[in-house]
């Protein structure tokens, strides 16, 4: 782009002039050419005290990122709109309207204040001379197709443009304007006209939602949504195209406030505080073959006229300070410096005066003065601070500019101040954060009686107190040219309430009460705001529950919901009832489960190989059973007289859910040939009560009274003097 020598009022705003419009060239120079908005949305921090000599944000340390996307391999009018303050609207967005996957791109045309944003991508700088950017591309297209939605203002047009290259000269541009409303997708596709007569090394695509060629008709409200780009007549698509708009990337954008910046980095390599600016001059943008300067102002733009805004001022004699280090492109070849610029207005007057400081390369930090004697007095003072001198050469990309502490030695010493809550509560941090005004550069604070120390030379302090009642805290800031005052505030320290909570029992499928007690309000982790809440967890759970007090204190506390599902019982043993002459077994278990119902009995069907139900036993009832079902699994089912059994044990819970069968236990069923006494072995499946011997007694009298005979290991058993036998 052609430039005009700028005059030397002129070059104290040129990084604001020289971004004020961005460019599209096709094939002739001036093809497109956009406007860039400048609006700076610039928050004006004021005290009473030193109202007129305060530079807003001159250490920059306030600073507000803003997050957007972009579709991947390309750049959009976000990243323009976004350096000159405009972070909303958005112009460009990802929609889920999409004709073909997931995503398409929407570009409107928006209004912010007087000025209208327009909204582009492209995917390279179509700029005079060689091209900048683009995809690489070897095969030879015949035509451009993509689908689209629109809704273009009358007298306005949407523009799609095609560039072709071959070793750094253009073999085939083409541009396409849609106008008019399509509210559903609409197909594109149009033969290149003229043909392409070789095949290009480059292509590169743009479009937008206005006719930023002519500059005629541009309108707030025009719309093109489009997806699905793609060249045709060819076997593939250029590599890292990104037409059909499926992948976006996040770019995360920081302005220092107050501040109209492009290209603004917030830096750690401060020279005070937490943050300094730094600005790096960089490869041209799109639109334009010149580096790109980082600069900031604390001004609007006017799109008529100069630059105005700033901060106010009114002070004639005076000394601008400020520090800064900086590392020029190619040094010490390199003849680039950075630039400060100051300039001083009054209404009704316009310019009274300006100056400006070239900085040279330092490592480290150097401090610089810029003293003024103004003829008369100001009402206002506008900054500017660029990473490369005019006029800005190829061999200046990468000069880096790191610069921090801008104020007026009439404004040298802060004036204490600092933001504190009323109250709080005890053993809860507290916040100090300092709102000193003037930059100051040292803190001491004092704050009697708190648990993280007495004092502290930390600009943002936390502080807590063990103990209720009020305390003193004081901050005196200081600086290089001196200590204000004291300034001192006092904190109520409340107590906070004891929170506790019920931990109720469960069996699986049932619903459990919690209830919170100790505090006013209470907020559970799940979201639930009252004293008592009814879950319904599948497992043991734990929750938390904050109470909170009637003087905003605050206390946490736990419950734990234990979930018994039906659990697998165990049978103690099986054994016969000597009080019917051994006529039934009887089942015995350990009744030691919560949350238990009833005792379910099963033996097994030898005839069938199934388990039947026998009967039911009460949890509040003695832990046996006394088997005399002789129906179920055949006429003698249960009778220890005629076989040996199976038993099984089942859990119903008290909300009615069955659990597993248990192992089962096999009765001993004894056999008898002259003096000798088979017998089947007891059988404990689970192996948890398996007896180790077996003892054969015998009644010589049918008194009952019966004595032991013979104590075995396993079957069978002997005795030559039998009469009887029990078991």
């Amino acid at each position: 782009m052609n430039k005009k020598p700028l005059s030397n009022q002129d070059k104290t705003f040129k990084g604001r002039c020289a971004k004020k419009y961005l460019y599209l060239y096709y094939q002739i120079k001036n093809l497109i050419k956009m406007k860039k908005q400048l609006l700076c949305v610039f928050t004006l921090l004021v005290t009473s005290i030193a109202f007129s000599q305060t530079i807003p944000n001159g250490g920059f340390e306030s600073w507000t990122t803003t997050n957007y996307e972009e579709p991947t391999f390309f750049m959009s009018a976000n990243q323009q709109n976004i350096n000159n303050g405009v972070t909303s609207p958005l112009t460009v967005v990802k929609t889920t309207d999409a004709y073909h996957g997931t995503y398409a791109v929407k570009m409107t045309t928006l209004l912010s204040g007087n000025d209208t944003l327009q909204a582009f991508i492209a995917d390279g700088n179509p700029g005079s001379g060689p091209p900048q950017g683009g995809v690489p591309y070897t095969q030879q297209p015949v035509g451009l197709r993509f689908h689209y939605k629109c809704n273009i203002i009358p007298g306005d047009s949407a523009i799609v443009i095609a560039m072709f290259y071959k070793s750094g000269s253009i073999i085939g541009q083409y541009l396409y304007h849609i106008t008019g409303t399509q509210s559903s997708y609409t197909l594109f596709s149009q033969t290149f006209s003229p043909a392409l007569t070789q095949a290009p090394d480059t292509v590169l695509f743009a479009c937008a939602s206005s006719n930023l060629m002519a500059k005629v008709g541009i309108s707030a409200g025009s719309m093109l949504q489009i997806d699905s780009v793609s060249y045709t007549g060819v076997s593939s698509q250029p590599a890292n195209f990104g037409g059909d708009f499926e992948t976006w990337q996040t770019t995360i954008n920081n302005s220092p406030n107050g501040w109209n910046s492009s290209g603004a980095i917030q830096s750690i390599s401060k020279y005070s505080g937490t943050y300094a600016l730094e600005l790096i001059t960089t490869p041209p943008g799109f639109g334009n073959n010149q580096p790109e300067v980082g600069d900031v102002q604390n001004t609007q733009n006017s799109n008529s006229g100069p630059p105005t805004g700033g901060a106010p001022y009114s002070t004639q004699v005076d000394t601008l300070v400020f520090y800064y280090k900086y590392a020029p492109a190619n040094y010490p070849i390199s003849t680039d410096s950075a630039r400060v610029g100051l300039s001083f207005s009054k209404h009704g007057v316009g310019n009274i005066w300006g100056t400006q400081k070239l900085l040279g390369y330092s490592h480290n930090y150097l401090k610089v003065e810029m003293p003024f004697n103004l003829s008369q007095v100001p009402d206002t003072v506008q900054i500017s601070i660029q990473s490369s001198s005019w006029p800005v050469l190829n061999s200046y990309i990468g000069s880096d500019l790191i610069i921090d502490q801008f104020y007026f030695k009439s404004q040298a010493i802060p004036v204490s101040n600092f933001i504190m809550p009323a109250t709080g509560c005890k053993g809860v941090p507290i916040q100090l954060t300092d709102n000193s005004s003037n930059m100051p550069t040292t803190w001491t604070w004092f704050m009697t009686n708190s648990t993280t120390g007495n004092n502290s030379s930390l600009e943002n302090p936390v502080i807590s107190y063990s103990n209720t009642g009020t305390y003193t805290v004081s901050l005196q800031a200081a600086d290089s040219f001196g200590v204000s005052t004291f300034i001192s505030k006092t904190i109520t320290i409340n107590s906070n309430p004891f929170v506790s909570a019920t931990s109720p029992t469960i069996c699986l499928g049932n619903h459990g009460l919690m209830t919170a007690s100790g505090a006013v309000t209470y907020t559970w982790n799940m979201g639930a705001m009252a004293a008592s809440i009814f879950v319904s967890p599948t497992v043991t759970t734990t929750y938390s529950v904050t109470g909170t007090g009637a003087n905003g204190c605050k206390d946490s506390a736990t419950s734990t919901v234990s979930v018994l599902p039906p659990q697998i019982p165990s049978i103690c043993m099986v054994s016969t009832d000597s009080t019917t002459n051994y006529k039934y077994n009887i089942v015995y278990w350990n009744n030691t489960n919560l949350g238990v119902d009833s005792f379910i009995v099963y033996r097994l069907d030898n005839s069938s190989g199934n388990y039947l139900r026998i009967g039911a036993v009460n949890k509040d009832s003695l832990s046996q059973f006394v088997d005399k079902d002789s129906t179920t699994g055949g006429p003698h089912g249960g009778n220890p007289q005629y076989a040996s059994w199976k038993y099984k044990l089942q859990i119903r819970d008290t909300c009615g859910n069955y659990g597993s069968l248990s192992p089962y236990h096999q009765s001993v069923f004894f056999t008898q040939s002259a003096s000798v006494f088979n017998f089947s072995l007891y059988i404990d499946s689970g192996y948890a009560s398996l007896p180790t011997g077996y003892g054969l007694y015998r009644d010589d009298n049918n008194t009952g009274n019966f004595q032991p005979l013979v104590v075995v290991g396993s079957s069978p058993a002997n005795d030559p003097n039998y009469r009887c036998f029990r078991i």
